[in-house]
């Protein structure tokens, strides 16, 4: 099993709403995804500009088709504007930390040059 756990601060309430929104779309094809789990995320309890999210997959299978789907890629297009900070935490089995590096640069959020809206961070 892959946990990914990911924090994403926003600029604005208004951001923050439209990405809930986007990925509200695109939840029940990514639950659908052979070797999803967990694909949940909500607005933080302590901070409103921040959402928190859990993904689980059965295997790094799983996870790549995920970060190949259409609809992954149209989400990330759909929200490329939004301004945010995203921190990533991946963790294989119980504990055993996972490196996303590999799926990142696989999948729609890969940017070579640093440009644009997203920022993330591997932990």
């Amino acid at each position: 099993m892959i946990t990914i756990i990911v924090k994403t601060k926003y600029a604005t309430i208004e951001d923050r709403d439209r990405m809930l929104a986007a990925i509200k779309t695109v939840a029940p094809f990514t639950r659908g995804e052979p070797g999803v789990v967990v694909y949940q995320s909500g607005i933080d309890f302590d901070d409103p500009l921040v959402t928190n999210s859990i993904e689980i997959y059965a295997d790094e299978e799983a996870l790549m088709f995920h970060n190949r789907s259409p609809h992954f890629a149209k989400l990330i297009a759909s929200v490329s504007d939004i301004k945010s900070e995203v921190s990533l935490q991946a963790f294989e089995g119980d504990q055993k930390p996972y490196d996303l590096g590999p799926a990142i640069a696989a999948g729609p959020m890969h940017n070579p040059a640093g440009e644009g809206a997203f920022s993330y961070q591997l932990q």
